[in-house]
């Protein structure tokens, strides 16, 4: 890609957020899914090494 972002509309609009609180918000949705899926991915790694032998 030879575009400058400074020179760009297009790129800034689809690269740099216009609302600072929309972001914020969407970092903490991001980071609580992460920390929900982590915590799944856990939880089935247990339940598949604490299987007991019949």
């Amino acid at each position: 890609m030879a575009n400058s972002i400074d020179q760009n509309r297009k790129l800034q609009k689809t690269y740099m957020p216009v609302n600072a609180a929309a972001v914020r918000a969407a970092d903490e949705a991001r980071k609580v899914g992460r920390r929900r899926l982590a915590s799944e991915q856990n939880e089935f790694k247990k339940l598949k090494l604490g299987g007991e032998k019949s």
